[in-house]
C-alpha cells in the first residue's frame, strides 16, 4: 500500500546524531517507501499501521561499515597469522588474479548476508578487484541482489599485474568507472551508490594523483583513499618532514574536503590532522586490523585532541571478522589500552577517558555514515532519514540488567542478539532469521568458488618473502 506505515513500539531507542546520543522508550514509525516519520513516545496508531512489538528489545540505528573488503570473504582468515607482506604476496599477489566474475559475485554476497545478519545495513566497499568490466558489473549485482545499503567505491584492479599498480604507478585509474556512473549507478538516492577508491600519492605518479580526484569530482563521486595511510612496523617511520608527507601532497593539489575520506592515518602527524581537520576530510579507521596487520594503535586521540571524531570499520576478511560490535569493543579497549600506557610511561595517573562508549557507539553510525557521504540519510532515528533500524533482543546473560545501555551494546552486543534488521523500511532479518530466500546456496556457491581460486593457484613455492617488493604499497 502507498500509504502504508510501520510503527516500532516499546523499544529502548538508542541514537547518535550530531554531538550527543539519546537513549529513551520510544517508538519510530517509518513509510513504506523508507523514510522515518515520526520518533517519539506513544505515537498515536493509524490506520493500517503494521506494528513491531520491540518492547524488550533495544532500537539502534543500523551499524556502518566504513570500510570494507567484501570480495575478500572467500578467504576468510587466510592470513590472520600472516606479516602483511606475506598477506600481500598470497591474497594479493596470487589468490585475488584467480577471481572470475562469478566468484566475486559468490564473496560479496556472502560478505553482504554476513553484514545484515550483525546488525550492519550499510559499508563503503572499497573494490581493488576490478580486474574487468564483468567483475564490477558481478560486484554491485551481489550487492543490489543482497539488499544491503553500498557504497561501491569502484577502485583497481587485483589481477596479475597488480605490481604496475602500485609501485610509483602511471596507470590512471579505469575508465571503467565511466561507464558505471552513466549506465549502471546513475541514481544517488538508490541503495547502492557509486563511488571511487583511489590510491595514495606515495604509490602513483604525481599526475596520476591529479587525475584520478579530478576523474571523481568530474564524476561527482566520494572518494576513499586506501593503501597503506598507516604506515607501520614494517616499515619504520615513514611520515613527516623527513618521510613522506601525503597529506600535504593531496592538499597542495586541493583535493583535501568532506569528499574524501582516508583509511587508517595510524602514524601520520599532528600537523596532518589539523588539516584534514580544517578541511573536513573524514578518517576511517579499524582497530582490529590495524594491530594485527602492523599498523600500530588506532589514531583515535591525536584525531580526538583536533576535533575528529573516526569513522569504524572492518577492512580486510582474509585477517579479521566482520563483525562491528567487536570492532566497537577493538576501538574502545585499544584507545584506552594507549591512553594508559602513555601515562604509566609518564608517571601520571588517568583521572577521566578521553573515550567514552557513546564516542564508541557513534563512530560506528552517524560518524561511519558521514564518512560515507550518507550523513544526512543514515546513521540516527530521527524523521527525515532512512529507515535502516536494527532491533536488539534482550540476553538474560549480556543484555539485561542494562544500568548503562549505550555501554551495555558497546562492550556486550554481539551479532546473536540481532533479531531484525530493517534497510530502507524493507525487513531483511526478523525473529533472529534472513528474510533472504536461500542462505545455503548462497554458502555452496562460495565454497566452489573458493575451490577453484585455490585450484587455480600454484602454492607449492609460496615462501616467506626475503625482500619487501611490496615496500611502496604498505
Amino acid at each position: 500500500m502507498a500509504n502504508q506505515v510501520t510503527t516500532i513500539r516499546g523499544g529502548l531507542v538508542m541514537s547518535a546524531g550530531a554531538g550527543s546520543a539519546t537513549v529513551d522508550h520510544l517508538d519510530v514509525r517509518f513509510s513504506s517507501d523508507g523514510w522515518i516519520t515520526e520518533v517519539g513516545p506513544n505515537l498515536q496508531p493509524v490506520a493500517d499501521e503494521v506494528v513491531i512489538d520491540a518492547g524488550s528489545m533495544v532500537v539502534m540505528p543500523g551499524m556502518v561499515d566504513s570500510h570494507r573488503h567484501p570480495w575478500q570473504a572467500l578467504m576468510r582468515c587466510v592470513s590472520t597469522d600472516q606479516t602483511v607482506v606475506e598477506y600481500r604476496s598470497l591474497a594479493r599477489g596470487r589468490l585475488a588474479a584467480r577471481y572470475r566474475p562469478e566468484d566475486v559475485y559468490a564473496a560479496i554476497l556472502l560478505s553482504d548476508l554476513e553484514a545484515i545478519n550483525g546488525g550492519v545495513t550499510a559499508i563503503s566497499d572499497l573494490a581493488h578487484i576490478m580486474n574487468s568490466p564483468e567483475h564490477a558489473d558481478a560486484a554491485i549485482q551481489a550487492h543490489v541482489d543482497s539488499g544491503l545499503r553500498v557504497l561501491f567505491c569502484h577502485g583497481e584492479p587485483n589481477d596479475l599485474e597488480v605490481d604496475a599498480w602500485y609501485h610509483n604507478s602511471s596507470r590512471k585509474h579505469p575508465d571503467d568507472v565511466r561507464r558505471l556512473r552513466d549506465d549502471v549507478l546513475r541514481d544517488d538516492d538508490a541503495r547502492v551508490t557509486l563511488g571511487m577508491k583511489v590510491r595514495p600519492p606515495f604509490l602513483v605518479t604525481p599526475e596520476v594523483l591529479r587525475y584520478d580526484f579530478e576523474l571523481a569530482r568530474e564524476l561527482d563521486l566520494h572518494v576513499a583513499m586506501d593503501g597503506g595511510l598507516g604506515g607501520g612496523c614494517w616499515t619504520g617511520a615513514r611520515w613527516g618532514d623527513d618521510g613522506l608527507v601525503p597529506i600535504e601532497d593531496i592538499r597542495r593539489i586541493g583535493q583535501l574536503g568532506p569528499h574524501l575520506t582516508l583509511v587508517h592515518c595510524n602514524n601520520l602527524t599532528d600537523s596532518d590532522f589539523a588539516l584534514i581537520a580544517e578541511s573536513g576530510t573524514h578518517v576511517s579507521i579499524s582497530p582490529d586490523h590495524e594491530m594485527l596487520c602492523g599498523h600500530g594503535l588506532p589514531a583515535t586521540i591525536r584525531m580526538r585532541h583536533h576535533d575528529l571524531e573516526p569513522a569504524l570499520s572492518t577492512d580486510s576478511l582474509v585477517a579479521v571478522s566482520g563483525d562491528m560490535f567487536g570492532a566497537m569493543r577493538s576501538l574502545l579497549a585499544a584507545t584506552r589500552g594507549g591512553i594508559s600506557d602513555a601515562a604509566y610511561r609518564s608517571g601520571e595517573a588517568v583521572w577521566s577517558w578521553e573515550i567514552t562508549s557513546e564516542d564508541v557507539f557513534r563512530s560506528a553510525t552517524q560518524s561511519s555514515a558521514a564518512a560515507c557521504g550518507l550523513g544526512d540519510k543514515i546513521g540516527s532515528l530521527e524523521p527525515g532519514k532512512r529507515a535502516d533500524i536494527v532491533l536488539l533482543k534482550s540476553d538474560p546473560f549480556n543484555l539485561t540488567l542494562l544500568n548503562n545501555p549505550i555501554a551495555n551494546v558497546v562492550t556486550s552486543a554481539h551479532p546473536g542478539n540481532v533479531d531484525t534488521v530493517i534497510i530502507n523500511g524493507e525487513v531483511m532479518k526478523s525473529g533472529g532469521a534472513l528474510a533472504f530466500p536461500d542462505v545455503n546456496a548462497v554458502v555452496d556457491a562460495a565454497e566452489r568458488s573458493r575451490a577453484h581460486i585455490f585450484a587455480e593457484t600454484d602454492l607449492s613455492t609460496l615462501k616467506k618473502p626475503q625482500v619487501d617488493k611490496w615496500a611502496m604499497f604498505a
